[in-house]
């Protein structure tokens, strides 16, 4: 069977031996490109059987199916005409790891962050033709979310006609957290009700015709009885919902016959399926967490440890575990990325000291700022594109109190792999303007470290930003305030952050060509060192200001906006959605490596040569 001829029009001629047929070799495809690519491997095995069958029985030439976050999305783009560019997944020019419009018909909404897509497809099907379809996947972590919540009972009050697809693994990213978790973990392990069912249809479909359709009546009245005794069913029943399930994700048969069903109905409908994360592939169905998101062997070159530095996200869980065992006064949270935090072995050895709110962000800010009253110090984990769906708790809640929250804001900047809803480069141009807070951007670690430890003593909002990637030992004492690294007579490069490894190299190349530079390492954002860089611009020199975030609202515009006199050039991303690709990748389509910068400086410091002795 080639995938690269089968699609969503390909499948529905197929059996149900073809189509099991069919989702093996797809698990087998998936598992191949994503350990050599890096990717989204455990949900993605999971939703085999469950995508196929909803392609085998809803037309996508009409019928919008919504897969929410997009971890769940593999399957899809191999049967919507790209199983040949899914070799090519996540690397530049290639496929992107979440659904893009850009890249085909078939991906309705470009979604990347939880929970949205309910929403989304409100929208869609309040509008749609009678014969369309909404369809929505979500997974039980992101149904937690507020705005998921939100979706549901918007779509009941509505009654507008789609049908939600809850894809209950047991599992978000981490271990699914809260309350909803245990519920539908109970209508899972409740055999009573399902054993009975069976029993009775087994019974009815002994009995001669006109009784059995009288029985059949009968029992899909007694069902709903027996789901109020036995299934807490009636949440999404008395929001609007008809609810359907569970049912065996796995079982393409039993699949396609409950989409069949409901295909043919109207109304807010929601079909809860039971799938194994990481199906099909023992490692990943053994540690479904672990091999959520995988890195690619292309990344494991084997040089790691010669080549020296540690991954920040890294290092900060080990500095965290350090602190703990220190004082006893603050705790760690994350919104469900225990593991890409760094935060295994805080959350292991100190259990109770340890929350994962789940894919909630909002939550995991008033929560922290509820802690932050009763004298806890909170440190929250959080990726800077997922800090912006905290925006409005961030200021009115935790600003606007001036409460001692310590935001670690990993992935800032240039984010590798996941493409534009990923991307963390716009925190400095949406945080520094605020009011009541500290802000850093360390590129070495002895000064992340010092940050860190100064932040737990500070009764203020403290943030610090660090990207995807490795920082490197100074092995010197750390450091909170703007550093002199090197000192020159004929210009200055300030880097912030990343900015400073790009502007140690940059420096490097100057003075192989007999050019002397200032080097400057930043650190600090806000409360911003008025006084230092007045001191450093005495001197009519040209200013270079290198960061990994958006130039626009930047750090070189905020300097700018304090010396406006002075001949000050930013080097940062314009405003545009970056795509997908490697850091090193990125950076250079953007000219923001050291090449890019070396040749725009050194062209700069030809022309102010010029300018002079004109």
């Amino acid at each position: 069977m080639d995938l690269e001829k089968i699609n969503h029009q390909e499948i529905k001629k197929l059996s149900i031996k073809e189509l099991n047929d069919l989702a093996k070799k797809i698990r087998e495809y998936i598992i191949e490109v994503v350990e050599n690519n890096g990717g989204h491997l455990s949900a993605n095995l999971g939703v085999v059987e469950l995508t196929i069958a909803l392609h085998y029985v809803f037309d996508l030439e009409k019928d919008k199916i919504l897969f929410d976050v997009g971890h769940q999305c593999y399957t899809h783009k191999i049967l919507t005409e790209r199983a040949k560019e899914f070799r090519n997944l996540r690397k530049m020019g290639g496929i992107a790891g979440f659904p893009k419009r850009e890249e085909s018909k078939y991906d309705i909404f470009s979604s990347g962050h939880s929970g949205d897509t309910i929403s989304v497809g409100v929208g869609l099907a309040l509008f749609k033709k009678e014969e369309e379809k909404v369809i929505v996947v979500i997974g039980d972590g992101s149904i937690q979310s507020g705005v998921a919540f939100e979706g549901l009972n918007y779509a009941g009050f509505l009654q507008v006609d789609m049908i939600v697809v809850l894809n209950d693994n047991e599992m978000s990213i981490s271990k699914t957290q809260g309350a909803f978790s245990k519920y539908l973990n109970k209508i899972i392990t409740d055999k009573r009700y399902l054993s009975l069912k069976k029993e009775l249809k087994t019974f009815l479909n002994i009995l001669p015709g006109k009784l059995r359709i009288e029985g059949e009546e009968y029992l899909k009245r007694l069902e709903r009885s027996l789901k109020r005794i036995f299934l807490p069913t009636t949440f999404f029943e008395e929001i609007g919902f008809r609810y359907f399930g569970p049912i065996d994700g796995h079982s393409l048969s039993s699949l396609i016959k409950i989409f069949e069903k409901v295909k043919e109905m109207r109304g807010p409908i929601l079909v809860h399926v039971l799938t194994k994360k990481g199906k099909g592939y023992k490692k990943s169905e053994e540690n479904p967490e672990y091999y959520h998101g995988i890195t690619g062997k292309e990344e494991k070159t084997g040089k790691e440890e010669k080549e020296g530095g540690i991954f920040y996200n890294e290092y900060v869980g080990k500095i965290l575990c350090e602190m703990a065992k220190e004082r006893k006064d603050f705790v760690v949270i994350t919104p469900g990325m225990r593991l890409g935090s760094g935060l295994k072995e805080f959350s292991e050895n100190f259990k109770e000291r340890f929350f994962d709110c789940g894919i909630c962000e909002q939550q995991a800010i008033n929560f922290a700022c509820g802690l932050a009253l009763k004298k806890v110090k909170p440190i929250l984990c959080i990726y800077s594109t997922f800090l912006l769906r905290g925006y409005d708790q961030l200021i009115n809640s935790c600003l606007l109190h001036n409460l001692p929250i310590l935001f670690l804001i990993d992935r800032a900047g240039c984010v590798p792999d996941d493409g534009e809803t990923h991307q963390g480069v716009y925190d400095i141009s949406y945080l520094r303007f605020l009011p009541n807070i500290t802000f850093f951007a360390p590129y070495f670690l002895e000064d992340l470290r010092e940050m860190l430890y100064f932040a737990l003593e500070k009764n203020s909002p403290v943030f610090i930003r660090y990207p995807k990637d490795k920082g490197e030992f100074k092995n010197n004492k750390g450091k909170i305030e703007p550093e002199i690294l090197k000192e020159g007579k004929e210009g200055i490069i300030i880097g912030l952050g990343f900015g400073t490894k790009i502007g140690m190299e940059v420096n490097k190349k100057l003075e192989e060509k007999n050019i002397n530079f200032t080097l400057i390492d930043a650190k600090v954002i806000k409360p911003f060192p008025f006084d230092f860089y007045k001191d450093l611009f005495k001197e009519d020199l040209p200013i270079f200001v290198i960061e990994d975030n958006f130039k626009e609202g930047g750090f070189g515009e905020y300097i700018k906006s304090n010396f406006p006199f002075k001949k000050i050039f930013n080097f940062g991303f314009e405003s545009k959605f970056l795509g997908v690709g490697k850091r090193e990748e990125l950076f250079k389509k953007e000219k923001l490596d050291w090449e890019g910068i070396l040749e725009r400086v050194l062209s700069i410091i030809v022309k102010e040569k010029v300018d002079k002795n004109v």
